[in-house]
């Protein structure tokens, strides 16, 4: 548990936590973690404030599907062979932004291509060499998203 920030959430177990009360989410890096991150989305809308800011990243590999846990993949040895690290539940492929339009957010993708050559290398937002690994998320994307509603709509 961190101590540096205003709150932290729960995605699977958040009673606490009231509608339409954040203004702001981050969540890099968590959802594939969550076993059933469609319910992660949920309270991602549901606690979301309408038009405010949610910045979000997941592990996602180029041109594939989500890959999901199956039942052989539970001990943390599949995991790791599956997925990379022994908590991952799932490495999330190119129909995952679908999940965004199921809740009714409103998002935006950004990668690499979206700044200068240079900043790219300075910054190294995209990899200088490709990972040949099977795991390996060359491709990755930050996501702005906000649910619709509020004065600005």
């Amino acid at each position: 548990m961190r101590d540096d920030v205003d709150a932290q959430l729960d995605l699977t177990n958040n009673a606490s936590q009231a509608d339409a009360s954040v203004d702001l989410l981050i969540c890099c890096d968590v959802l594939e973690h969550v076993p059933d991150h469609m319910q992660g989305m949920r309270r991602f809308f549901g606690f979301s404030r309408p038009a405010e800011p949610a910045i979000l990243t997941v592990p996602q590999k180029g041109q594939s599907r989500e890959d999901r846990i199956r039942p052989e993949h539970h001990r943390p040895a599949g995991k790791l062979r599956r997925f990379g690290q022994d908590d991952h539940v799932r490495i999330f492929g190119t129909t995952w932004s679908r999940c965004w339009s199921r809740w009714d957010f409103r998002f935006r993708a950004i990668d690499a291509s979206a700044f200068p050559p240079e900043l790219v290398k300075k910054h190294v937002l995209f990899p200088p060499v490709l990972s040949k690994h099977p795991l390996a998320t060359n491709y990755r994307k930050v996501f702005f998203a906000k649910k619709p509603g509020g004065i600005d709509e």
